[in-house]
């Protein structure tokens, strides 16, 4: 990913790359109250928001099921437009 502390200019904190390397799962540095933050402002962005009779009116397991169809939607989708650009 992009360095966040040069912006992709370079420094020591990225071997003068600008790119720096998460090992494993990008969850395990994100706490749990970043995550929903970001499963909220996500869905907030597709007109659901966090608030009552919305998103936060729906339960735990649902969130987590609906967040994870739509990546999965969207590495499905993303995979198929690759597909279609190499066949031209």
């Amino acid at each position: 990913m992009a360095c966040p502390f040069c912006e992709q200019s370079g420094c020591d904190k990225c071997n003068q790359t600008g790119q720096v390397e998460i090992p494993g799962c990008p969850n395990r540095y994100v706490g749990a109250e970043l995550t929903q933050a970001i499963t909220f402002a996500t869905h907030a962005a597709n007109g659901v928001l966090p608030v009552a009779g919305g998103l936060l009116d729906q339960s735990a397991w649902f969130i987590e099921m609906w967040t994870t169809l739509e990546n999965e939607q969207n590495k499905i989708n993303a995979e198929r437009m690759d597909q279609a650009s190499r066949r031209r």
